[in-house]
């Protein structure tokens, strides 16, 4: 089954967060191959936590616990390697949302952030 498929068909938050997470992994580990690869990856990975905003369900055990959530660690890694300051923000933005703003390489985006704007506002 395709993912396509999954997110057609009915299902739980969750099976949508997986279902887009996995395809993301794959596509993840095909990209040296097909440097093409980069948009359907940002794509599906906002996707998914486009998901996990409108649907906390989706990313979290009962316990209030959230689940892994590659999407951040995946966008904030591509974008703070092209220096998209205003995306990984974004993406930290999104993290702290979803219970999970304490990941190091948010910090790294927030950090970076302020050493930009501090940069500008001496210049």
């Amino acid at each position: 089954m395709n993912l396509a498929e999954v997110l057609e068909l009915p299902g739980q938050g969750s099976d949508y967060h997986y279902a887009l997470q996995s395809t993301v992994a794959e596509l993840r580990r095909r990209r040296q191959a097909s440097p093409g690869l980069f948009g359907e990856i940002e794509r599906l990975c906002r996707l998914d936590l486009q998901l996990a905003l409108a649907v906390p369900d989706a990313v979290s055990f009962a316990e209030g616990q959230f689940v892994y959530i590659g999407a951040l660690d995946w966008l904030l890694e591509m974008y703070l390697t092209e220096g998209l300051l205003a995306d990984a923000l974004w993406v930290a933005e999104v993290a702290d949302r979803v219970g999970a703003g304490d990941r190091p390489r948010v910090r790294k985006a927030r950090e970076r952030a302020a050493r930009v704007a501090a940069e500008d506002a001496a210049v």
